[in-house]
């Protein structure tokens, strides 16, 4: 919203197009998270297709990445510990 708002847009109008992002942000990380290359590449377009593309990656696209990233590794560290009873959660090396 900062980046509508700066860039000359309405409250209204900013927060607006800040939420429909959210929905384009939701839909791309489900997309990652289910590996559907059509609907990763549907919705980057879309948020791509802004009037402010680098703005979308900055504010939007990098940050969810990141979160996924910390979900992944936090599940993959609570999973190892349920499968090995490690409570550090490391994992035997083959």
């Amino acid at each position: 919203m900062p980046a509508h708002l700066s860039s000359g847009l309405a409250a209204r109008e900013s927060a607006t197009l800040a939420l429909a992002a959210g929905t384009s942000v939701d839909s791309l990380v489900r997309a990652w998270e289910t590996f559907d290359t059509a609907s990763v590449k549907a919705a980057l377009d879309e948020l791509l297709g802004r009037p402010d593309p680098a703005a979308a990656v900055s504010e939007q696209v990098l940050p969810a990445l990141v979160r996924a990233a910390v979900d992944e590794a936090t599940c993959a560290r609570i999973g190892a510990r349920r499968l090995t009873g490690d409570p550090a959660g490391a994992v035997a090396q083959v």
